[in-house]
């Protein structure tokens, strides 16, 4: 056998191993711990930074459902002292391959209440490790990156 030939064949010996890798990913993925509040500190259910930061609800069972996600961001305005709340209310399932979505409305809590259109998009990186990007078509907004535990 040629080296040429060898090569190819060591190749494709590779390639087969490398798509069936491709093929067993989706059947690792995580699927989160719940039922559970993920961003909670010690004074409740919210972020790493306070409501800053973001939070939402898992449920349990077999098929987990991500709810009442929450984050203050400053491009929001502020309230009181405090920056104002986006809050969608919508269940978001959670895929075998442990990603979720939201693209709609979003309501602000301040002083005043208002919507404004969002787009979040998650994945549950381990069973107690959320990646979270939100982008806010309101202002100044830009998409914000949230990493999110259960507590």
């Amino acid at each position: 056998m040629s080296t040429r030939n060898a090569v190819r064949a060591a190749g494709g010996g590779v390639a087969v191993v490398f798509a069936a890798a491709c093929l067993a990913i989706p059947a690792m993925a995580a699927q989160p711990k719940g039922p559970a509040c993920w961003g909670a500190t010690k004074t409740g259910c919210a972020g790493q930074r306070g409501p800053v930061g973001g939070r939402f609800e898992v449920s349990g069972g077999r098929t987990s459902v991500v709810y009442g996600f929450t984050d203050s961001e400053r491009c929001l305005g502020a309230s009181y002292g405090l920056f104002n709340e986006l809050g969608i209310d919508a269940s978001m399932p959670v895929s075998r391959s442990g990603t979720f979505s939201y693209r709609g409305k979003a309501r602000v809590i301040g002083l005043r209440r208002f919507s404004v259109p969002v787009r979040l998009s998650g994945r549950f990186v381990t069973p107690t490790l959320a990646k979270v990007a939100v982008t806010i078509s309101y202002k100044r907004c830009k998409t914000v990156h949230l990493t999110l535990h259960p507590s």
